[in-house]
């Protein structure tokens, strides 16, 4: 029976992308699980308290020598901890507030790694032959080709402890720009609907590849026109593949905008529409030549 332990840390309910990310990816596991056991974390209800003076002395002191109020204060941790090495795959659903986790977040880190049960005293992980997926849900679209790449801390940091207790196979699901929904741009399902088939592979479903010259629009609900011998089309196309930047300016960048949001491509949207605040009206060569790699599609 695979296991599975979702934590979640988002205080937002419904209202939340990441939980309804996680939603989405627990109806794409049970398909592929159907006698899964899930266990769920969730840190808002049943979260740990921030470690203190009395829990870092109980985290020292060798449990043979733990007076029964050590044991106590380490209770909660035990049981965070082996909830952890009982699971198959380890699903952390997270919002990332000013660049990071959030703190409850955090302090569930710090209750799970443990010297001698999910860090050896050498310094090497122990928790072997799980994965682990991240489902970050961020204001800011931080994958590659983001010209602000370089603050996905919240990433790095999840990367790096679980890599740190021996968790090496890690899928993540960055949904970037999803303030659009708070900023009702775009509807909660709508921007889910880009992130559906990551989360499904993530999940374990088998995802056939998407045609991108078969997802676009009909005529009838194309963005306005381009002007004469302007495929803005095709340039769209190659964008979404990594090329085409030098074929961006002030005359098309509008309507590559709205391709973009009709597509769901949130990433190349964002990246658009930072271009053309940058730019304005006046694009030269040197702006053009600035312009980030724009990332492959969602």
């Amino acid at each position: 029976m695979n296991k599975l332990l979702v934590v979640q840390a988002s205080p937002r309910g419904d209202q939340s992308v990441s939980r309804q990310m996680t939603q989405r990816f627990l109806t794409a596991w049970r398909t592929v699980n159907p006698e899964g056991h899930i266990v769920h974390r969730d840190l808002v209800d049943a979260g740990p308290p921030f470690v203190t003076a009395p829990w870092l002395q109980a985290y020292f002191t060798p449990p043979a020598d733990q007076s029964q109020a050590m044991k106590e204060e380490l209770r909660l941790s035990d049981e965070l901890v082996a909830e952890l090495l009982v699971a198959e795959h380890i699903v952390i659903s997270t919002p990332v507030y000013n660049y990071n986790v959030p703190a409850s977040l955090k302090a569930w880190v710090d209750y799970i790694v443990r010297k001698g049960l999910t860090l050896g005293f050498d310094g090497r992980g122990l928790v072997k032959g799980k994965k682990a997926t991240l489902l970050m849900a961020s204001g800011g679209v931080y994958t590659e080709g983001s010209p602000i790449r370089d603050r996905d801390l919240a990433t790095q940091y999840l990367r790096l402890i679980l890599g740190v207790i021996g968790i090496e196979d890690v899928t993540v699901v960055a949904g970037g720009g999803a303030k659009a929904v708070d900023l009702q741009e775009q509807t909660m399902d709508g921007f889910l609907a880009t992130l559906q088939s990551q989360i499904d592979r993530a999940a374990g479903v088998e995802v056939a590849p998407a045609s991108l010259e078969t997802s676009m629009p009909s005529p009838q609900s194309s963005p306005p026109a381009p002007a004469e011998g302007e495929d803005v089309h095709a340039i769209f196309r190659s964008l979404t593949r990594g090329g085409g930047r030098e074929k961006v300016n002030d005359a098309n960048v509008d309507l590559l905008i709205a391709l973009a949001k009709q597509h769901g491509e949130v990433q190349l949207e964002y990246l658009l529409s930072e271009w053309r605040s940058d730019c304005g009206e006046n694009v030269d060569a040197t702006a053009l030549n600035a312009l980030p790699k724009f990332p492959p599609p969602l």
